[in-house]
């Protein structure tokens, strides 16, 4: 049975209102016109149709006023009506409506006008399709190349223009905000002429100053880099498709250098003159931290290929040396001039082979295996491939004895950790200065390193506490906080990437540790290493984050355009919580892309809810969706606070104290 038995009836539009409108309108329009090609050739509002596989009508639905569809009657053929309307139509028209439901688009429908076409939309029911007809705006492509001539006069086509452009941009400010980078627009002189959101929160400055003057954005490339951004310019200048160029770029708030991916279009007057630029950053430091330890790994594994042979060779010379020294200096009296003589070759061979071990230790494949080791031994161990490192004449100090320090780690790791700390205090020494690594037990409660940043909590089972100490240059309170954050350093570019500690500090969580900091500028630094000691007789390995050392909470307080801290936080960092204060939604979207997995809580806090806030706890939920989130609204409705309560874990109400707010909180994050 066919969908539609018989004809929808006739749709009937309201009388015309054409005198009353005249008076009010005395003036005709610019766009009217006595041509013909001001008279439509199709629907003025919509109209609807449902035909059978060979295109005959079987019902339909018309305004009395389309006089186009008069002979639109019950068996007439839908497609054919179309062609006759017009010859370009007959042209882009299937043979078959009936065989496909993609919609088509006839252009023109008014001659001469093809801002304004006419849409066909098919859909398919069993052995029946409802086809729909109605006056729309050509497709962007088509339209871009147009102008108001080239649309219709009557109000209904600019509304239709009107709420596209609307639509657009709505979308276009949407995807600018989700969007993980910045795009810009910069001028042949380096000022900018407009930026995207999350500018202020990928570089640390206000983009306001640079739309007169780009020099400060110039100021703020590494100077390794500087010459390279400008030649790529000049290379591309002439080049009409999108190039790109990575970079490191200084963020004068947090102090880090960021690597940027850098696309853009050179934007030229037809004669060639550059006027500018369109472009996007994308912050890829992440990824290069990645490049940089598949980079390192792979380079260790070629290193351990490459010189296995030599290494092979070289320790077979050694043990020939030292063999042969031993034979000949047992085989010497005691006061034979050759006996000494004899006695230090046979040591310095001894000490060659030891040495040529750590080597090949420190380089092997084993990295990533914990086992139950003395942390005492390594620590010895290490000391001579340290010296190696050191400026010549620096004192290096090590534990006297080996002790009794059972812990659980990866040995190798652990082995490049003490390489690693070794060539940071190689670059804080003026020249030869003195290194002293010394192990400190902890035991449960005791807070190790008092004043250290960041603080390390109270111990709750026994730990050992490793020091690395140097009489550098020490650092400054502003820097000591990001220390053993990626690809932060003080150092020139040819001197380190600012990984060292990062990967000290991915070693110590792995372990169930931590590290931290104590410097006074001038007079040195100390590294504090803590990991928990194992209970030997029962072999139980810690439990990374929960044995001897409490994992640190770790949160993000969002307060936009706040100014300076208040007593939130300050009760909040009372509990030995790691805060983060953050004061824009951009800059809270990409600390979290970056950190999220290591935070335990948002805290929000603003005036009154809207839109945007909606929409970054939307975010937060579908991002970080085991991410504790708490909202606190200083001034909102019953209405307004009922719907935001759906999208937390924490609803904290007007009015409520900050101790009270912490308390809470604590309470959801199950803490004591």
């Amino acid at each position: 049975m066919p969908l539609v038995e018989s004809p929808l009836p006739a749709l009937v539009d309201a009388p015309s209102a054409g005198p009353a409108l005249a008076a009010r309108n005395p003036m005709p329009s610019p766009w009217v016109s006595e041509s013909p090609r001001t008279t439509p050739r199709g629907p003025l509002t919509c109209a609807q149709f449902v035909i059978d596989a060979q295109d005959r009508i079987k019902a339909r639905r018309i305004s009395q006023e389309d006089s186009h569809f008069a002979r639109a009657c019950e068996g007439a053929s839908l497609r054919q009506l179309l062609a006759e309307l017009s010859p370009l139509w007959d042209r882009i028209l299937p043979a078959s409506l009936f065989e496909a439901e993609q919609s088509l688009f006839l252009p023109e429908l008014t001659p001469g006008m093809p801002g304004v076409g006419l849409g066909l939309h098919r859909l398919r029911f069993g052995d029946a399709m409802t086809v729909t007809l109605a006056p729309e705006l050509a497709p962007p492509a088509e339209l871009k190349k147009l102008g108001l001539a080239d649309l219709s006069a009557d109000p209904a086509s600019f509304a239709r223009l009107f709420l596209r452009l609307r639509t657009i941009e709505a979308r276009l400010d949407q995807t600018l905000t989700l969007l993980p980078g910045v795009v810009f627009h910069q001028r042949s002189d380096f000022s900018f002429a407009n930026v995207g959101p999350g500018f202020e929160a990928l570089l640390g400055i206000s983009p306001q100053p640079l739309a007169k003057n780009g020099q400060p954005f110039l100021r703020l490339i590494h100077e390794a880099d500087e010459r390279a951004f400008h030649a790529e310019l000049e290379r591309n200048r002439m080049n009409d498709r999108p190039f790109s160029q990575v970079y490191r770029i200084l963020n004068p708030q947090s102090g880090a250098y960021l690597y940027l991916l850098d696309i853009r279009t050179a934007v030229r007057t037809s004669g060639g003159l550059v006027l500018g630029y369109e472009g996007i950053w994308l912050d890829i430091t992440r990824q290069k931290i990645a490049e940089h330890r598949l980079s390192s790994r792979a380079w260790r594994e070629s290193l351990s290929t490459l010189t296995s042979g030599l290494l092979q060779d070289f320790s077979n010379v050694m043990t020939g040396i030292y063999s042969l020294s031993e034979l000949y200096h047992n085989t010497l009296p005691n006061r034979h001039p050759l006996r000494d003589g004899l006695g230090l070759i046979k040591d310095n061979a001894g000490q060659a082979q030891r040495l040529l071990r750590k080597i090949l230790d420190l380089n092997r494949e084993a990295s990533g295996e914990k086992t139950y080791v003395n942390l005492g031994r390594i620590v010895r161990e290490q000391l001579d491939l340290l010296k190696i490192i050191l400026p010549r004449g620096t004192q290096l100090a090590g534990p006297v004895e080996e002790g009794e320090w059972p812990v659980f780690i990866d040995e190798t790791a652990f082995r490049q950790t003490l390489v690693n700390l070794a060539m940071n205090a190689r670059d804080a020494l003026r020249g030869p200065g003195e290194i002293r690594l010394s192990l400190n037990p902890v035991v449960a409660g005791q807070i190790p390193a008092p004043g250290s940043r960041p603080p390390l909590p109270p111990q709750r089972a026994t730990s050992v506490e490793l020091i690395f100490s140097d009489n550098g240059t020490g650092i400054t309170p502003a820097h000591v906080d990001r220390i053993f954050d990626p690809f932060f350093t003080t150092k020139d570019a040819s001197r380190g990437a600012g990984l060292g500690l990062y990967h000290a500090r991915l070693f110590a969580e792995s372990c169930g540790g931590a590290i931290a900091a104590r410097s006074t500028p001038g007079r040195g630094t100390e590294i504090v290493l803590v990991l928990p000691l194992v209970d030997l007789d029962h072999c139980q390995p810690p439990i990374p984050g929960e044995a001897a050392i409490p994992r640190t909470m770790r949160g993000l307080y969002l307060e936009r355009d706040m100014t300076d801290e208040g007593p939130i936080v300050e009760s909040l960092r009372s509990r030995e919580w790691s805060v983060r204060t953050i004061a824009t939604l951009e800059h809270a979207r990409r600390y979290l892309r970056e950190e999220g997995s290591r935070l335990d809580f948002v805290f929000v806090r603003q005036d009154e809810p809207d839109t945007s806030l909606r929409v970054f706890l939307a975010e937060l939920r579908r991002d970080h969706p085991g991410l504790r989130l708490a909202l606190n609204i200083v001034n909102s409705s019953d209405e307004q606070a009922g719907a935001l309560r759906a999208q937390v874990d924490l609803f904290l109400p007007t009015g409520i104290t900050e101790s009270d707010a912490v308390d809470a909180l604590a309470k959801l994050l199950r803490l004591p």
